[in-house]
């Protein structure tokens, strides 16, 4: 269970083929699976979201067969990004696995797909030596190879609407 303000899926109750983790429950970002859809021999398809860190052994994937054997479900294709939990675990356990271009959007410290004044703050933060979890290649809007205050700067100027 993560021991910050992140959440892990811990219950499923529907049948569906295909489902798409959530990387965020009321407001909370989701970091962790459990084993919730073991058992779960409908799905066919999963899209894990790269905020992932954790999943559980047998979360995806499994059930037990009619003689309580560990089994593998047929079909199962895994949507992921690259070396993400989501990838490791479609490798480690041999399912087909389908990698999502990771477009990148300028400014998007914490990778949510937003841009906004919590990506200020984080940005805020690094360049005062905290250690913060950011994407940095996002980050250097002037180009200059490094970020400092000047992709600070232009990443408000942004959020402002200045051009």
């Amino acid at each position: 269970m993560p021991d910050d303000d992140s959440v892990e899926i811990q219950e499923y109750t529907g049948m569906d083929t295909e489902v798409t983790v959530p990387s965020e429950i009321d407001g909370h970002k989701v970091t962790s699976i459990g084993g919730v859809f073991f058992c779960c021999k409908s799905l066919k398809e999963v899209t894990i979201p790269k905020n992932i860190t954790e999943i559980a052994d047998h979360a995806f994937g499994y059930y037990f067969d009619e003689n309580w054997n560990l089994a593998k479900v047929d079909g199962l294709t895994i949507y992921c990004y690259k070396d993400t939990a989501g990838h490791k675990y479609a490798k480690d356990n041999e399912f087909k696995c389908v990698l999502i271009e990771d477009p990148t959007l300028p400014g998007d410290a914490d990778g949510n797909g937003k841009t906004n004044m919590k990506d200020l703050v984080l940005v805020q933060r690094y360049l005062n030596g905290w250690t913060v979890d950011i994407d940095l290649s996002v980050l250097d809007l002037t180009g200059d190879n490094k970020v400092n205050m000047k992709d600070y700067v232009a990443l408000q100027r942004m959020l402002n609407g200045w051009s």
